[in-house]
């Protein structure tokens, strides 16, 4: 009766390491997870502020282009046609500006939805 009582003794704390073990393994993966997400949630991240200063720095460039555009065209053109050329100049800056509103819109969509089903 003694031997069977620590066979089951025995057997019972196997069954309760081997319960331990895949616990750990358990958390262990859902720790590996949460960090692939994050580091995805960072790359996100890194990739639109990239984005965001590319689109800065071609606004700048094509701002400059078309200012010096303007001062060599103002000597030679009419009021009117100035007018349209400075139009034109500020529909430059705004299309860039939505672009960029766009995207940080879009992104914190995806941020909130990543976040959101974890």
């Amino acid at each position: 009766h003694i031997i069977i009582i620590i066979i089951i003794i025995i057997i019972i704390i196997i069954i309760i390491i081997i319960i331990i073990i895949i616990i750990i393994i358990i958390i262990i993966i859902i720790i590996i997870i949460i960090i692939i997400i994050i580091i995805i949630i960072i790359i996100i991240i890194i990739i639109i502020i990239i984005i965001i200063i590319i689109i800065i720095i071609i606004t700048i460039i094509g701002t400059l282009y078309l200012y010096n555009w303007i001062k060599t065209q103002f000597i030679l053109v009419n009021h009117f046609r100035l007018f349209f050329i400075l139009l034109l100049f500020f529909n430059f800056i705004k299309l860039s500006l939505l672009s960029i509103q766009k995207i940080t819109n879009k992104s914190l969509y995806y941020l909130n939805f990543i976040y959101g089903n974890l």
